[in-house]
């Protein structure tokens, strides 16, 4: 049984029981007809599968703008609230998030092309957006809540953001919604389930992050708005269960600059086997660096638990020692002419490469 006429390729189809016993469903409609362009359906279905809001169903339709990632709540009279992420390329890229309501017979009741959940300015880049929810809390409000990367010179923020929708569309909430959680050690928020908390309000649980990424963290926290916006379970959330990043990289560091310490007096008093360890410890170090960069943003992170690195500052600080610490014996090598230049010059390449790779990595 087809639930819309329409032919093109769907995504992320969405479906709620309207309360009455029947089906609404809403889906992106992506089309290659006149260009790319995605737009949101709507359609609702009876008990007995016929289409009751047109055989094509409702289009929430952005013009030139991309609607895409639907997501559905009931309004409690039969029909539903539906919000979805749009984009528009102007001058620069411009996305936000808005939200349309749908009464039980298929009409349109907020203004055309939907509400907008928050302010974004026209014109001017705005924040990645995504995992949106709605819920409703059954007296015909609803609650949208998003994630927003926010991107400032070298700096990037991750944030839960939240606003609640009266049943005419206005916000209730500040302006460009609330902030789910304030914990100044989240940089990083990844997958986020939410649930009404049968009050008006909402609870959410979240996978968070220290470092810059979320994959496979085990840490979760949580957290519950009331109905006027207010932070219930502390203003970081509540911890529910907290990982922190393996100290791995900081061990290898310390390792590194007791055995650089160890080579470079051996240099110094001019011990016969100094020659043998400058051209060794320089390539070994080099390697562990290369493993380290590999660990933090690499392949084989994740997988045990010894190899669980995050992209904080003293992981970060543990690969510039390492590199800083080979060019500096490489260095003191040139300079007490303990190799041959046929070994110094690889070798000063090769620790040279790995610095500026490992510079590449972290800051830029």
């Amino acid at each position: 049984m087809a639930v819309t006429s329409l032919t093109g390729e769907k995504d992320r189809p969405q479906f709620i029981n309207d309360g009455n016993g029947n089906l609404i469903i809403a889906w992106s409609e992506i089309s290659t007809d006149k260009g790319f362009n995605e737009s949101i359906y709507i359609q609702k279905l009876d008990t007995g599968g016929n289409r009751l809001w047109g055989e094509q169903g409702i289009v929430l339709d952005g013009g030139q703008a991309i609607l895409r990632d639907p997501q559905l709540t009931a309004d409690s009279s039969g029909g539903c609230i539906v919000t979805w992420l749009q984009t528009q390329f102007i001058s620069v890229k411009n996305s936000n998030i808005y939200a349309q309501r749908v009464d039980s017979a298929g009409e349109i009741q907020w203004q055309e092309g939907g509400v907008p959940v928050s302010d974004v300015p026209q014109n001017s880049p705005s924040p990645d957006l995504g995992l949106i929810h709605i819920t409703g809390d059954g007296a015909g409000d609803s609650t949208v809540i998003w994630v927003a990367d926010i991107y400032a010179g070298n700096r990037h923020d991750t944030q839960v953001y939240a606003q609640k929708l009266s049943p005419d569309g206005q916000r209730l909430w500040s302006q460009d919604g609330i902030e789910v959680y304030q914990n100044p050690t989240f940089q990083a928020i990844g997958y986020s389930d939410v649930t009404g908390d049968g009050s008006g309000g909402f609870i959410i649980g979240s996978k968070v992050s220290e470092g810059s990424s979320v994959s496979s963290t085990d840490s979760v926290y949580s957290q519950r708005i009331n109905l006027e916006g207010n932070r219930l379970w502390g203003e970081g959330g509540l911890e529910i269960q907290l990982k922190h990043s393996s100290p791995v990289l900081p061990i290898m560091a310390s390792i590194i600059i007791v055995v650089t310490i160890v080579v470079l007096v051996s240099v110094f008093r001019r011990n016969r086997l100094a020659g043998i360890f400058m051209v060794i410890t320089p390539v070994l170090i080099g390697i562990a660096a290369l493993f380290g960069n590999l660990l933090l943003n690499g392949p084989f992170g994740y997988n045990h638990s010894w190899a669980y690195v995050l992209n904080t500052p003293i992981n970060m600080a543990a690969l510039v020692v390492m590199s800083i610490a080979g060019l500096s014996m490489v260095s003191v090598g040139i300079w007490k002419r303990t190799l041959n230049k046929w070994l110094i010059i690889p070798i000063l390449v090769f620790c040279a490469l790995v610095a500026a790779i490992t510079g590449l990595i972290l800051f830029v």
